[in-house]
């Protein structure tokens, strides 16, 4: 049994990992695990890789994993990807002041980015 609020975020473009299927069954675990308690928050965004970052970072489709000696493919569709990082940063900003600062309201947080328009 847990107690503790989660913000889980998930590339449905991800082609390094399995993260839609995955995050669909620890949305259901957890789910069992808090006693039905709406405790978990999960984002699936369209169209974004592996690599969630903060707005305007650059897409990155693969890489070279030094340690694997591999390149790896990290997925998302440029536009698709870049609207999703600015939906995480938003959910991200907003999930950790409602955690942390409850009685605030949006506009009052100097570090609260507006939520997109897509």
């Amino acid at each position: 049994k847990t107690e503790a609020k989660v913000l889980m975020l998930c590339g449905n473009h991800d082609l390094n990992w399995p993260a839609s299927d995955s995050a669909r069954l620890l949305e259901r675990n957890y789910r069992e695990k808090s006693g039905g308690k709406k405790l978990l928050e999960a984002v699936y965004l369209p169209r974004t890789g592996h690599l969630i970052e903060p707005p305007f970072a650059p897409h990155c489709f693969s890489s070279w994993h030094k340690t694997l000696s591999a390149n790896l493919a990290w997925g998302g569709e440029p536009l698709g990807h870049a609207q999703g990082q600015s939906i995480a940063w938003h959910k991200t900003i907003t999930f950790f002041r409602d955690l942390f600062a409850p009685t605030s309201s949006s506009s009052s947080s100097s570090f609260c980015v507006p939520k997109p328009k897509l």
